[in-house]
């Protein structure tokens, strides 16, 4: 690996990877249609209600725990339906402190992407992907 390749993987020089239509379909046909509340057309994802059916492919830097925060609060919102279900697309970051406090104690699935997803023109992502599935709790009574 060269000092560029480490750069890329080991650095936030890119924090945007537009989602690869191939997934997104795929998202679609499983989940139906997806409202992305990380496109930033859509809103401040951040203080704006999500809504019942949403998908978020964030910022790949610092900003991942908030993100993985928000998606928790959605996750405990009240009267949940058996169709509220949210997705986001993440770099696989199995070593990192958010990874460990905020993905794995509070996603329903955790789906790794299988080789390097194909972002855009630019090739290959210089990191793996993983899928992380939420679904709203029930109301305790």
């Amino acid at each position: 690996m060269n000092a560029h390749d480490r750069r890329v993987l080991f650095s936030a020089m890119r924090d945007n990877w537009r989602t690869p239509a191939k997934l997104r379909a795929a998202l679609e046909k499983e989940f139906g249609a997806l409202i992305d509340v990380s496109d930033r057309r859509w809103g401040d994802a951040m203080r704006e209600l999500w809504p019942s059916v949403w998908y978020a492919n964030p910022p790949y830097g610092p900003a991942i725990p908030a993100w993985l925060d928000r998606a928790v609060t959605w996750r405990a919102g009240h009267r949940p339906k058996s169709s509220d279900v949210g997705v986001m697309l993440l770099p696989a970051r199995t070593d990192t402190k958010w990874w460990h406090d905020l993905a794995v104690p509070n996603v329903d699935e955790i789906r790794f992407v299988r080789g390097r997803l194909h972002f855009d023109e630019r090739g290959a992502a210089p990191f793996p992907s993983v899928l992380l599935v939420f679904r709203r709790l029930p109301e305790r009574p």
